[in-house]
């Protein structure tokens, strides 16, 4: 995939394919929208699989996350009934991925060393509020999803302070974490926390239009763009 026009023009039909997915995702109803959202991140991760041959750039670890990613949605979105643990620990096994990518991308030590030190004590500090606030409530489910948001918060903070190197990742980490507030207050709203239904924060989670999905395909989708992505520094 060294040829540049070609690489823009596959780009560019991808995204297309994309926004129609996205377009449909969002104006369908019923039984067929699960089959589309699935097929939106199957395709994300086939189209990333294009620049495999590209070793130098370690993008075979995005590749894996996004591998990860349908698994994930194998579980959350396609197969009923739903299994959120199961889901949530591929989750949490793809932004483990986005920090091995993020980490060796970067050769220097203190940015490295900042990455590994400050994810294990914001995990830790993180496991014992949330076991600490929800008490009798705290299960599986909400220690993985906490861990799995933690992760992700931290890989689009580095991903940010090296903006420049890969902009792609950064931005689509970011709509990942939209995507991921949505869904996290529609599944802990009357479980873990109770926020009143007149609030404007209930109405806007579950609003009729679909927030998460209008995040999440983009998301994915400059994430696998990412793959075209070449890192002079590594």
């Amino acid at each position: 995939m060294n040829n540049k026009k070609l690489r823009v023009g596959l780009i560019v039909s991808f995204c297309a394919i994309e926004l129609g997915l996205l377009i449909a995702v969002l104006t369908c109803s019923g039984d067929v929208v699960r089959p589309l959202q699935f097929t939106s991140i199957a395709l994300v991760f086939t189209f990333s699989l294009l620049f495999v041959r590209l070793k130098e750039d370690k993008n075979f670890i995005i590749q894996l996350a996004l591998l990860f990613t349908v698994m994930a949605d194998l579980f959350l979105v396609l197969i009923r009934p739903l299994n959120q643990a199961l889901a949530m620990s591929f989750f949490s096994v793809t932004q483990m991925l986005y920090f091995v990518k993020i980490l060796i991308s970067e050769k220097r030590k203190g940015f490295r060393l900042a990455n590994l030190i400050s994810r294990i004590v914001a995990i830790v500090l993180v496991q014992v509020i949330t076991l600490l606030v929800l008490k009798g409530k705290a299960d599986y489910v909400s220690l993985i999803s906490m861990f799995y948001f933690t992760n992700l918060v931290l890989n689009l903070l580095f991903a940010f302070l090296n903006f420049k190197q890969n902009p792609t990742l950064a931005i689509g980490l970011l709509l990942f974490m939209f995507c991921d507030i949505f869904v996290g207050l529609q599944s802990a709203i009357g479980v873990y926390i109770d926020i009143p239904a007149t609030s404007i924060i209930y109405k806007i989670v579950f609003s009729p239009f679909n927030w998460a999905w209008f995040f999440y395909i983009p998301s994915q989708t400059l994430l696998s763009i990412s793959c075209s992505v070449k890192n002079k520094r590594i």
